[in-house]
């Protein structure tokens, strides 16, 4: 078993590197093409080369855990998170440091013990992978969190770490950070949730990224949701009518 996941979780690296490699192939060519751009696509500083591992490991990583067996892909998430909080560190994003050392770890690390324990042992937890959605009440709950964390990242932002930063990527960034900690936290249970807080995150992320101009992390994101768009498409076919929750209006009785 542990080999069979192996295997798959380096068929996803090389398909992560063959992203990437393309991706650089494009922004070298545009670089030699248009002296103007030299020095701004391939910026050659420590948080840029830094980003270049952490970008294909992230790609790899959810391309992996989007098989709700394959635990293994979260040691790739753990180095992906450590590599990203280090490239934000050198460019003062200090929120996101917090967002991917102190989130995205933790909870990396306890899904990975549950999910490894539900795998190698599957009796020692309850039935069988049974997607859900939570309750409404429940969502509700998330999304008020969820702005509270959005309006305490935007004061923190600009009252703490003084960004230049244009408001509407500090409103992403904070949205990305709300996004990321419930996509972590539920993702340890596998609920559906997940996978349509991971799209929330994504869609966030290409906008800051954007707004930054970072094209690795850029494409990071949008291969984040491309894959987790179809892992959540994926889990809703496995989820039974009366499993639906809070989604039950947007997808009906199927």
């Amino acid at each position: 078993m542990t080999k069979q996941l192996s295997l798959e979780l380096c068929r996803k690296l090389l398909f992560s590197c063959a992203i990437f490699a393309g991706l650089f192939a494009c922004l070298w060519l545009v670089e030699f093409l248009v002296p103007s751009m030299q020095g701004r696509l391939l910026a050659w500083s420590p948080a840029f080369i830094i980003g270049i591992p952490a970008s294909i490991l992230g790609v790899a990583y959810v391309l992996t855990i989007s098989n709700p067996k394959n635990y293994i892909g979260f040691y790739v998430g753990v180095t992906m998170s450590v590599l990203l909080g280090v490239k934000f560190w050198l460019t003062k994003q200090y929120d996101l440091v917090f967002l991917y050392i102190c989130l995205f770890v933790p909870f990396q690390l306890m899904s990975l013990v549950r999910w490894r324990k539900n795998t190698l042992n599957p009796s020692a937890e309850a039935a069988p992978l049974r997607p859900r959605y939570l309750g409404y009440k429940a969502f509700a709950a998330e999304m008020l969190v969820a702005a509270a964390i959005v309006v305490a990242d935007y004061f923190f932002a600009i009252h703490v770490m003084h960004t230049t930063l244009h408001t509407a990527g500090i409103i992403a960034a904070g949205i990305s950070i709300a996004a990321s900690f419930f996509a972590n936290l539920l993702l340890i249970y596998q609920t559906n949730d997940a996978w349509f807080w991971w799209v929330v995150y994504s869609v966030s992320s290409i906008a800051l990224f954007c707004i930054a101009f970072d094209p690795f992390m850029l494409v990071l994101n949008i291969a984040f949701l491309i894959v987790n768009g179809s892992a959540h498409i994926a889990w809703i076919k496995m989820t039974k009518p009366e499993d639906m929750g809070w989604a039950t209006p947007i997808f009906g009785k199927r």
